[in-house]
């Protein structure tokens, strides 16, 4: 088996609001020992607040830098700025045309020249839609297209490789490993276009709090848990929880009555 040549990179956003210009903080990395090197558009390079003039200037500083000290951007990342926005999932298709046209185009066409790749997460499924399951479908197929069209971009603009990271809530797809899965083949099904995945180690730490139940725990859950109100497990949908709040109630009248 072959594995494939990793690097180790370090990104920049502890350097937010403290080093904001390619010449502060690259060098810092540098001395950190780091040659590859994960931008985050946070740090002062976001198209969203950022003019084009700009942009460009921060873009020819970074060359600089990099030939100056020996590093290289290998990869572009979005942060909290986009994470702010439910983005290609809001329901009016003018949010999703601005992101797209906005900021994911100019962001794949600048990792398209300069060899590097880019990520994001950028949706966000509203309340509303989690809650209704035609919806929920119908939402999902609309994010297949519009990753699909944004991989086609990304490959005749640079071959640019398009992450979307795993996120760690139900509302931020994909969110599991298997929804991951699935997220991006069904991506790639419709015109064979990849998408890639960004898994986030950190965001694993609240997962388990959205885990299925067993079908014994709910029935233990059922019987055993006080009529307080409060389900102590994670069963998803309002409806799901409106039934198991319905049984409560009919386990606690049967069982004051006999």
């Amino acid at each position: 088996m072959e594995y494939p040549k990793i690097y180790l990179a370090l990104d920049n956003c502890f350097a937010l609001k403290r080093w904001v210009e390619p010449e502060t903080w690259l060098p810092l990395i540098k001395d950190l020992g780091y040659t590859s090197i994960q931008a985050s558009y946070d740090n002062e390079f976001d198209m969203l607040y950022n003019t084009k003039e700009y942009i460009d200037s921060w873009l020819e500083r970074l060359t600089v830098a990099e030939k100056q000290y020996g590093a290289k951007v290998q990869s572009f990342y979005s942060g909290y700025q986009t994470y702010r926005t439910s983005g290609l999932a809001h329901p009016d298709r003018r949010v999703v045309n601005s992101i797209v046209e906005g900021w994911i185009k100019p962001a794949v066409k600048i990792a398209g020249e300069r060899n590097a790749d880019m990520g994001f997460a950028l949706h966000g499924i509203p309340e509303n839609i989690m809650q209704d399951p035609e919806k929920y479908r119908e939402c999902h197929e609309k994010l297949y297209r519009i990753y699909s069209d944004i991989g086609e971009y990304a490959r005749k603009n640079g071959q640019v490789h398009v992450c979307v990271e795993a996120m760690y809530s139900p509302h931020h797809t994909p969110w599991t490993i298997e929804g991951t899965k699935e997220f991006l083949k069904n991506i790639y099904s419709l015109d064979g276009n990849a998408i890639y995945t960004t898994v986030d180690i950190g965001h694993m730490t609240g997962q388990h709090k959205f885990r299925k139940p067993e079908k014994e725990a709910i029935e233990k859950s059922l019987f055993n848990h006080p009529i307080k109100g409060y389900c102590p497990l994670w069963l998803g949908s309002d409806s799901a929880y409106a039934i198991w709040m319905m049984r409560l109630l009919e386990n606690w009248i049967r069982n004051r009555q006999s």
